[in-house]
């Protein structure tokens, strides 16, 4: 470990808050396996842990490793047969009952994954944090061609634009792609006269960058959306992985909420910590970041021209199917921390759950295109256990979840409520001990923190949508973008 990681390193396990959260989640985790966890299934987790791991660590020793021949198991087997397999045999013996051992099944297998996210990302998201506090500047400016794709945006383009301009950086092109747009977006974009502007027919997010890619010169393409703006030296951070390895296609920056000052926008500060940036960073460690953001993410022009244009309007997220592609590719996938971004949010239900449904719908359209990175492990063990993490939080563990919350009705009204609610209790409690770990480690205000019992319950009907989505992707029915409203000048000064 270098010097100046080590140091950074200490520096925030010096932290008092830091020090806290790490202590209580544990603790809470090692009560709530108590409740849960049988000294059998105890042994068959702690076995499985060493199996599910080990070649993760061992086979990619370089971080940015694309690809290699080794043979390995897949995830996919160890998770969903051996596992399974395993605790359900314990438990019967255990238990002498089929029913109930199904039951502590879904129970004890949600508890595993739970634990591998812990074991894996608490660590792993300090270390991150460390190796971003040490980094370096850049010793030279690649030219950088920023796309901005645009469709009816005259409430928020204008800020988007200023931002750019006003960010140290300084190779750089802007262009304006209007797709479309029937209200002033042009008007207000052709005021400029230090930008590029590609006008063109509606043709949606992919055909507009791609009209932007035609259009550039760039040797790195950065992507911005119309509704972002970003910190003064977030162009040089994200930029700045590209010079280091020339085997990363894509970078991924840290992208915050903007509009703070309603309640759900509040509470997805908290869900952007927690639910996105946490697990992204981690895999950023290892080249495999499976979501360059649509709202700031930077790609090498030579990895996304290699091929073809990895942007398509085969799913409804092109982001999610672009960054499976340069993986496909071989190239290293990285997570920048300081390369900071504030996006929009929805500030209604009505649009939040339609932007959430078109992010899942897509998302599992992208499993589907993209599931030989899943199935097969001549990609690297570490690219198919990214994968699985993905897919996990995005359909088995929101299906346990719900399995869960529907299980505890009768058991809190006939049954043993009192360990219903320890358990309840040592969760709520576990899970905002990670929050504040995130927050902190994110450098967010903790006044947000004040909203998670909200995110508490967010999460419920978050898990909802998430499987509704996916039944409605198996049952093919109609999907569609969704455009959502814009706030424009609206936000909270004191992010």
């Amino acid at each position: 470990m270098k010097p100046e990681i080590r140091a950074s390193l200490f520096k925030l396990l010096k932290d008092p808050l830091v020090l806290a959260s790490i202590i209580l989640v544990n603790i809470f985790f090692v009560l709530i396996g108590f409740y849960i966890l049988t000294p059998l299934s105890l042994l068959v987790l702690m076995l499985f842990s060493i199996v599910f791991f080990y070649p993760f660590f061992k086979k990619d020793k370089n971080i940015h490793n694309t690809k290699n021949n080794q043979k390995t198991i897949p995830p996919i087997l160890i998770l969903f047969v051996f596992l399974p397999a395993s605790l359900f045999t314990v438990l019967l013996y255990e238990t002498q009952n089929f029913v109930d051992t199904i039951v502590r099944l879904i129970v004890q297998f949600s508890m595993a994954t739970l634990f591998w996210y812990a074991l894996l990302i608490i660590p792993l998201s300090i270390y991150r944090v460390a190796v971003d506090a040490a980094d370096t500047q850049l010793e030279y400016f690649p030219s950088v061609s920023i796309i901005i794709p645009a469709y009816n945006e005259e409430n928020i383009i204008d800020h988007t634009v200023n931002s750019m301009l006003q960010t140290d950086y300084p190779n750089k092109e802007i262009i304006v792609v209007n797709d479309g747009s029937t209200d002033n977006t042009l008007g207000i974009i052709s005021k400029y006269q230090n930008i590029k502007i590609v006008n063109k027919p509606q043709g949606g997010k992919a055909s507009a960058i791609n009209s932007g890619l035609d259009a550039s010169t760039g040797k790195i393409i950065l992507i911005i959306d119309a509704d972002t703006v970003v910190e003064k030296q977030a162009i040089t951070n994200i930029v700045s992985p590209f010079e280091k390895n020339e085997k990363i296609g894509a970078v991924t920056g840290n992208v915050k909420v903007l509009n703070r000052n309603s309640i759900l926008g509040r509470i997805q500060v908290l869900e952007y910590v927690v639910g996105i940036q946490m697990l992204r960073g981690v895999l950023g460690l290892f080249g495999m970041v499976v979501i360059v953001s649509g709202a700031f993410g930077a790609f090498r022009r030579d990895a996304i021209l290699n091929g073809g244009s990895p942007f398509t309007s085969d799913t409804l997220t092109e982001d999610f199917d672009a960054t499976l592609t340069m993986l496909e590719r071989g190239y290293s996938v990285v997570y920048r921390n300081n390369a900071v971004a504030y996006t929009e949010v929805p500030e209604t239900i009505q649009d939040y759950i339609t932007q959430r449904t078109r992010w899942f719908r897509g998302f599992f359209q992208g499993y589907r295109k993209h599931a030989i990175l899943f199935l097969s492990t001549k990609y690297g063990y570490s690219k198919n256990l990214a994968f699985f993490f993905m897919l996990n939080s995005h359909l088995i563990l929101p299906i346990i979840s719900l399995f869960n919350t529907i299980a505890l009705i009768p058991v809190l009204v006939v049954g043993n409520w009192t360990l219903a609610y320890q358990i309840i209790a040592l969760n709520f409690a576990m899970i905002f001990s990670y929050t504040l770990l995130g927050m902190r480690l994110d450098n967010n205000n903790l006044k947000y923190l004040l909203y998670y019992p909200l995110l508490f319950l967010h999460i419920r009907i978050l898990d909802y949508v998430m499987v509704k989505s996916f039944l409605d992707e198996i049952l093919k029915k109609d999907a569609k973008w969704g455009k959502l409203r814009r706030i424009g000048n609206k936000q909270d000064n004191k992010i």
